[in-house]
């Protein structure tokens, strides 16, 4: 699945990276595969430390999105800033996007994945943290308002989508269960078949793609 995720983001990366919310580091063996400079960003040391141990190549940083500034080795320092599932835990994520944008070089690119369709948040969406789902309009609004030009979007998981609203919004589970997990997985190769030919309105994720600079 992450495999499928980044192939569909990879078009858009490009130059010096930076991972924000790298986590565990599921996504850095792509980057360093594809031959990228990256950079970790995180807020948890303990994950850092996992990456220094995993992947010793990548440069770590550790940094909180809500911050009041970028500090000064951060501030200009990227092509590409990549933030996948990590901006629907923040509270202030107009202050984490005006923090993204100026790690970024000018015309330099942010590529975010959030869950997605507010009318899905339910008993998942807080059992994980999530302080609200996005729609792409959403999010060209708040990119649009810190300075960059929306490029491109895309709704992923329609079918993820649909079993996310029955568990957490009909039978109201508090928490993925393996059985519920095993379904996905059996459904995972229908859907990624299907999403190389068709894009949906919904889904269970959106992705947003956009430049810094506002563009006239």
């Amino acid at each position: 699945y992450n495999q499928w995720l980044y192939s569909l983001i990879r078009p858009w990366i490009s130059g010096k990276v930076a991972e924000a919310g790298v986590g565990t580091g599921n996504f850095l063996s792509f980057f360093i595969n594809d031959k990228f400079s990256v950079t970790a960003i995180d807020i948890d040391p303990s994950y850092l430390r996992v990456i220094q141990r995993t992947f010793p190549e990548v440069v770590t940083h550790k940094y909180d999105l809500e911050s009041l500034s970028v500090p000064t080795h951060l501030h200009h320092k990227f092509d590409t800033v990549v933030t996948l599932n990590v901006l629907e835990h923040v509270p202030n994520i107009t202050r984490a996007v005006k923090n993204l944008h100026d790690m970024l070089k000018p015309r330099g690119k942010i590529i975010i994945l959030l869950p997605a369709c507010n009318f899905a948040y339910c008993s998942l969406d807080k059992h994980f943290g999530h302080v609200q789902r996005y729609t792409h309009s959403e999010l060209n609004k708040l990119l649009i308002k810190s300075g960059f030009t929306p490029l491109a979007y895309r709704y992923i998981n329609p079918i993820g989508l649909m079993g996310w609203f029955i568990a957490g919004k009909v039978l109201r589970k508090p928490m993925l269960t393996p059985g519920l997990i095993r379904i996905f997985d059996l459904l995972s190769p229908i859907f990624l078949r299907t999403e190389k030919y068709f894009h949906f309105p919904i889904g269970l994720s959106v992705i947003c793609v956009a430049k810094k600079g506002i563009t006239i």
